[in-house]
């Protein structure tokens, strides 16, 4: 699945936001495996299969971050 150009935009300040608060975060978010397309293809994915409608920002956040 692809993100549109705004919702990678959005997602990358959140996420370089968190790691610049959060040492644990960071470490992870350092990891050379993980990459933006995948966290995009990751949520997306967990959306569609969860057939809810929305989600608030934290829920999804959250959820790739201990993936």
């Amino acid at each position: 699945m692809k993100g549109t150009d705004c919702f990678k935009s959005t997602l990358r300040t959140y996420l370089e936001y968190r790691a610049s608060t959060d040492e644990l975060f960071a470490v992870r978010y350092a990891n050379p495996q993980k990459n933006l397309d995948d966290c995009v293809t990751y949520i997306l994915n967990e959306v569609q299969r969860s057939e809810c409608n929305g989600f608030a920002d934290d829920e999804i956040y959250f959820n790739y971050q201990n993936e």
